[in-house]
């Protein structure tokens, strides 16, 4: 409850639900209220957390109790506003351009004709657009249904709540469905991992729509639908293509330990391997045909991240306000 207070209160003493360099423009006060409440709710989330997932006394849920608490978690963190990074105004600014039919992949600048623009963090007003086609359409989903700033913005949030319910609702089945049993409340490690309810449901990060279609791969492999399980895995790969760099490996790595170490069959490993090869190459390529302008759609947004990529973790920012602080009167 802590976390989510402590990004409205931001919001309140601002004025604005702009994140960047803006939360700490009144007192000193305003911003040690907004710090010491989130972390002691992160604390008390993570408390909280370990509690069930090491079935502690009086924590001990079964799968069912862990999805509802999951799901009314992010229904609670969906009212959490944005706090120390303004990504999801990038997204937006991103579907604002696309609805209009203007795409910045190969050129960050036109990224500034947005009307979200003034909301965009200082990082990514000249970046070439790095989300792929499949991540566009939600964005500019969310601007079409929102039409205002903060109508879009609604949106989204809702989109992502969705995604994430979604998600953990998926991560429920395998545990349904497995006949393994775990010492530790393994469903709950997932499901309730602070990761996915802040940054997911809270952030609203796109970050989880890609783990849904993980998720969704992994459990159509398990049913051995290994042709969806390739089509979900190269969706996602569509949605970021530097993420290919680890999403193809993993289904490398599933076909191996199903074929090779289980079935003994390097035929079967290598029929699916082809079969994983072509199928992403058509997924992302038939993704890509409505915004390609040339390979520069592609390799411009991973140049641009080569050198340019900022550091936004919670210890840099806490630092960077701390020595501001010192200059501020109560």
């Amino acid at each position: 409850m802590l976390i989510v207070l402590s990004s409205l209160f931001r919001w309140y003493s601002t004025g604005t639900l702009k994140a960047d360099g803006n939360f700490v423009n009144y007192s000193k006060l305003h911003t040690w209220i907004l710090f010491l409440s989130y972390v002691l709710g992160f604390l008390g989330l993570v408390y909280t957390y370990t509690k069930i997932v090491f079935n502690h006394s009086q924590y001990q849920l079964n799968q069912i109790q862990v999805r509802n608490l999951a799901f009314l978690s992010c229904c609670f963190f969906f009212f959490m506003t944005v706090i120390f990074a303004s990504d999801i105004y990038t997204y937006l600014a991103e579907g604002d351009l696309a609805s209009r039919g203007i795409f910045t992949y190969t050129n960050g600048e036109i990224l500034k004709q947005s009307l979200f623009i003034d909301y965009v963090s200082d990082w990514w007003k000249e970046c070439p657009n790095h989300y792929g086609p499949p991540l566009l359409f939600l964005f500019y989903l969310s601007v079409l249904i929102g039409k205002t700033i903060m109508g879009s913005y609604v949106v989204f949030k809702l989109l992502m709540l969705f995604t994430t319910i979604a998600s953990i609702h998926l991560v429920y089945k395998f545990f349904v469905n497995s006949n393994k049993e775990y010492k530790y409340n393994m469903f709950a490690f997932v499901a309730l991992a602070p990761i996915i309810l802040i940054e997911g449901a809270g952030q609203a990060h796109v970050e989880i729509f890609i783990a849904l279609l993980l998720a969704g791969c992994i459990y159509q492999f398990l049913k051995e639908n290994y042709i969806n399980a390739i089509g979900l895995i190269a969706l996602a790969m569509s949605c970021k293509i530097m993420y290919s760099m680890i999403l193809f490996p993993f289904i490398v790595a599933l076909f191996y330990v199903e074929f090779i170490n289980k079935e003994k069959s390097i035929l079967k490993f290598s029929k699916y391997l082809v079969y994983s090869f072509f199928i992403t190459i058509v997924v992302i390529a038939i993704s890509y045909i409505p915004v390609w302008e040339s390979i520069q759609t592609i390799l411009a947004p991973m140049d641009y991240h080569k050198t340019k990529t900022p550091s936004r973790s919670f210890t840099e920012v806490f630092i960077s306000v701390w020595r501001f602080t010192i200059f501020m009167k109560i």
